[in-house]
């Protein structure tokens, strides 16, 4: 990372600038009709945010300029739309628990039930929610594929292409945008929420980056991020494709 420790803390916020502003001009370029366009913009906003966030996160202490290859979210695309990916997830699974605990707050007779269970019988867990597991696998699995190709769409977006069979950004319809954007504006959300986070300057807030910056400088940790930064490099998705195979 180029930019001085000292300056991010700026920087960051003018590459969030820039992200909100392509955001923007998505939403606008969708209402135009121009859904190849919209879709285009807003991966780069989605992409631009992952940089801020990194940058905010160097700014408060995080040792993010001392991983080895961590340029390589500033120059690679793909490996930005597997962050991206990543951060879907988290998203998605914070949106789960949110709704496993208002049901189990509305039933907190259901909640002590099930916390005898998962204590009396080990596969408690497994028994009752292997289903609903399966489906959010394979849920995931579509996901990652979507995510692994968002390099492509984001070209088909801006270019008239031939590849097996004409591709075009005026016939991308305004279902396949809504699709789309639907999947992506929860990553922005979750984007949004982890730069909210990072940024607040409350004490609370502080003594909970310090923990976090802990488990970074943590050898462990940082060897882990080196190695998955250097295997996937080129194509990040295929290089978890081979691993998972």
């Amino acid at each position: 990372m180029q930019i001085p420790r000292n300056e991010c803390l700026t920087v960051y916020k003018e590459v969030l600038k820039n992200s909100d502003k392509k955001w923007e001009s998505g939403v606008r370029e969708s209402m135009a009709g121009e859904f190849g366009s919209a879709i285009s913009l807003q991966i780069i906003s989605i992409e631009e945010m992952i940089k801020a966030i990194l940058v905010l996160m160097d700014g408060k202490g995080f040792p993010i300029r001392n991983i080895k290859g961590m340029n390589t979210f500033f120059k690679n695309h793909q490996i930005r739309h597997l962050l991206a990916y990543i951060l879907l997830i988290l998203g998605l699974f914070g949106e789960e628990a949110i709704k496993f605990l208002k049901s189990y707050r509305d039933k907190p007779k259901e909640l002590i039930t099930l916390f005898k269970e998962m204590n009396t019988d080990p596969g408690y867990f497994e028994k009752k929610y292997k289903i609903y597991m399966l489906r959010k696998l394979i849920h995931f699995k579509r996901e990652f594929e979507w995510f692994a190709r968002a390099e492509i769409l984001r070209q088909d977006g801006l270019y008239v292409d031939y590849v097996d069979q004409l591709r075009s950004p005026v016939s991308i319809s305004e279902t396949e945008y809504r699709d789309i954007f639907n999947r992506l504006i929860k990553v922005r959300e979750f984007g949004n929420s982890i730069i909210e986070s990072f940024a607040a300057t409350d004490a609370e807030s502080i003594k909970a980056h310090r923990i976090v910056i802990k488990q970074f400088r943590e050898k462990q940790m940082r060897n882990g991020i080196e190695e998955a930064l250097k295997i996937g490099k080129r194509d990040p998705f295929n290089q978890i494709r081979k691993r998972l195979e």
